[in-house]
C-alpha cells in the first residue's frame, strides 16, 4: 500500500508541473507569438480565427482564440509575420509582429464593429514578454552589420550585453559573464554547437573559422539562470540565426580596408623616432537570395573573404661569394656526381654510329647510354635533375615517348583484334563438327540452315575485323615513321 501511494503521490507532483509549463514551444532558433482576442468592451472573444502570415516566406497557419480568448504561435523561425483576426460582426484586424530568438511576442488584437467591408491596420510595437528569469539581449541583422569588429569576428557583440565583460585575464575566451570563466560560453548556429573541441571557444569570421558577420540575420546573448533548451555550459548562451532566401530577391556587398594611413604610430615607435609600420588589410563580404519556386523553395549565398599582409622582419645569413666558389670547386673534386658545377660539364649527343642511343657525355671518360627507343618519363626526370638537357631537348624526348606509347596502344588493339579472329575460327570449326555429326539425322535439315547462317554471320565478323587490322596496321607505320623522323633530327649534338 505504501508503495501505491507513493506512485499515486509522485503521479500526481509531475502532472501539477506540467500544468504549469508555458504551453508555447521553444528552442534555440525560435520564438513565439501569444495574445488574446478582445472585443470593443475588452471582452476576450473565444472562437475567433486568427491567422499567422510570414512576411518573408508567405507560408502560414491558423488557429481559434480558446475559451479566455487566448492563442499562441510557437517554434517560429525570426523573421516578419502578420497577425489576422477574422470574427462575424467585427472588422478584420490585421497587426504586424517581429519574432526574435528565445523571445515571446504579445500581441493583444482589439476588435472594432464591422462598417461595411473594411480592415483594420495596427502598427503598434507589441511587447516582448521573457517567461524565463535568463537575460536576454538580441541583435538584428542590421545592428550586427554596424559593430565594429575585426576580421568579422562576431563573439564580440556579447560585450554589449548585461553582465559581460572582456577577458583581460589571459588564457582562451574573448569575454566573461557574471564572473564564469571565459571559456564556459557556449555558441550556437542554428541551434548547432559550433565550439572549438579543443579549447571549449569559439572563433568565428572570415579571419579564422565558421560563421561570418554578413551571414547573420539574428543573434543573441542569453545569461543564466535559463531554461531547459539551453545547457552544456554555465556562461553565456550566444545563439546565432543565418540568414536565408525570402520570396523577394535581396542581397549586399561591402569592402572594408585598413592600414597604416588610417592608424596612428603606437607609443614605442614615437619613442624611438620609428614610422608607422606596414600593414594593408582587405576584407569584403556579398551575399544574394531570394525565391526559386516562391512560397516554397528559397536560396541563399554568402561570401566573405579577408588578406592581410604585415611584413615579417628577420635576419637572412647568406654565404660570400668567395665561400660559394670555394665549396663549389671541394664538391666537383670530391664528389663530382652531386656537383652543381656538372652542369656545365654535360652535353647530350646521339652516337653517329648508332641513331637510337642517346649518350650523356662527360668530358671526363664517362659515357651512360640510353637506347632512344627505351627512354621513359622516369629517364627525362632524372636528365632534368642532373641537368643533363635543355627544354628543346625534353620537349623532342617527351614527344619520343608520346610516339612509343602509341605504337604500343595500336600495337595492344592490332594483338586484341587477332584474338578474336582466332576465337571465331575456332567457333567455326565446332560449328562444322557439329554439321558433320547432325548428317544423316532426321534433325539434320532442321539444323542445317541455322548452322549455315550462323557461320556466314562469323565469316563477315571476320572480314570485317581483317579490315580493321589492316588500318590499324598502316596507323602504326605511320607513327612509326613519326618516331624514326624525330629520332632522326635528335642526331645533333646540344651542349647545355
Amino acid at each position: 500500500m505504501r508503495f501505491e501511494r507513493f506512485f499515486i503521490g509522485l503521479t500526481l507532483v509531475l502532472a501539477v508541473c506540467l500544468a504549469a509549463m508555458p504551453m508555447f514551444g521553444q528552442s534555440l532558433t525560435t520564438g513565439n507569438i501569444t495574445g488574446t482576442v478582445l472585443d470593443p468592451s475588452h471582452a476576450v472573444v473565444p472562437g475567433a480565427k486568427v491567422t499567422l502570415k510570414s512576411i518573408d516566406n508567405g507560408s502560414s497557419t491558423t488557429v481559434e482564440s480558446n475559451a479566455t480568448g487566448g492563442f499562441s504561435f510557437g517554434l517560429l523561425r525570426p523573421g516578419r509575420y502578420e497577425v489576422s483576426v477574422k470574427v462575424a460582426g467585427f472588422a478584420e484586424v490585421q497587426q504586424g509582429a517581429e519574432v526574435e530568438v528565445g523571445q515571446t511576442l504579445r500581441v493583444d488584437v482589439n476588435l472594432f464593429v464591422a462598417k461595411g467591408t473594411e480592415t483594420v491596420e495596427v502598427s503598434d510595437t507589441a511587447p516582448l514578454i521573457n517567461t524565463e528569469p535568463s537575460t536576454n539581449t538580441t541583435f538584428t541583422a542590421q545592428q550586427v552589420a554596424q559593430l565594429p569588429s575585426a576580421g568579422g569576428d562576431i563573439t564580440n557583440i556579447a560585450d554589449t550585453a548585461p553582465g559581460a565583460v572582456v577577458n583581460g585575464t589571459g588564457g582562451y575566451g574573448n569575454f566573461t559573464v557574471n564572473g564564469m570563466p571565459a571559456t564556459s560560453n557556449l555558441f550556437t548556429v542554428n541551434g548547432e554547437n559550433d565550439m572549438d573541441p579543443y579549447f571549449n571557444i569559439n572563433n568565428s569570421g572570415a579571419s579564422n573559422l565558421t560563421l561570418g558577420q554578413n551571414e547573420v540575420s539574428e543573434a543573441t546573448v542569453i545569461t543564466n539562470p535559463y531554461g531547459g533548451q539551453y545547457g552544456q555550459l554555465a556562461g553565456a548562451q550566444v545563439t546565432y540565426v543565418t540568414k536565408s532566401g525570402t520570396n523577394t530577391f535581396h542581397g549586399n556587398a561591402a569592402y572594408w580596408w585598413n592600414g597604416r594611413y588610417l592608424n596612428a604610430n603606437d607609443w614605442m615607435s614615437n619613442n624611438s623616432d620609428s614610422p608607422r609600420a606596414f600593414s594593408n588589410a582587405n576584407q569584403w563580404a556579398t551575399s544574394i537570395g531570394g525565391p526559386i519556386l516562391k512560397n516554397k523553395v528559397f536560396f541563399f549565398f554568402d561570401y566573405e573573404g579577408m588578406r592581410f599582409l604585415l611584413p615579417n622582419v628577420d635576419q637572412i645569413f647568406a654565404p660570400t661569394p668567395a665561400f660559394i666558389s670555394a665549396a663549389e670547386a671541394n664538391i666537383a673534386a670530391t664528389q663530382p656526381a652531386e656537383s652543381s658545377a656538372s652542369f656545365h660539364r654535360f652535353r647530350l649527343t646521339l652516337e653517329p654510329q648508332k641513331t637510337t642511343a642517346l649518350v650523356v657525355k662527360e668530358f671526363r671518360p664517362v659515357t651512360n647510354h640510353y637506347e632512344l627507343t627505351n627512354v621513359t618519363d622516369t629517364d627525362i626526370k632524372y636528365f632534368l635533375d642532373q641537368r643533363m638537357i635543355n627544354p628543346d631537348v625534353e620537349r623532342a624526348l617527351r614527344k619520343v615517348v608520346a610516339q612509343k606509347n602509341e605504337i604500343a596502344g595500336l600495337d595492344a588493339t592490332i594483338t586484341g583484334r587477332k584474338t578474336q579472329i582466332t576465337s571465331i575460327s575456332e567457333d567455326q570449326q565446332r560449328v562444322r563438327e557439329n554439321m558433320k555429326a547432325l548428317k544423316g539425322s532426321a534433325e539434320e535439315k532442321a539444323l542445317v540452315e541455322r548452322y549455315v547462317k550462323e557461320l556466314n554471320e562469323q565469316e563477315d565478323r571476320m572480314q570485317s575485323l581483317r579490315h580493321e587490322i589492316t588500318d590499324l596496321q598502316g596507323k602504326r607505320e605511320s607513327a612509326q615513321k613519326t618516331l624514326n623522323e624525330t629520332i632522326e633530327a635528335l642526331q645533333m649534338e646540344v651542349t647545355l
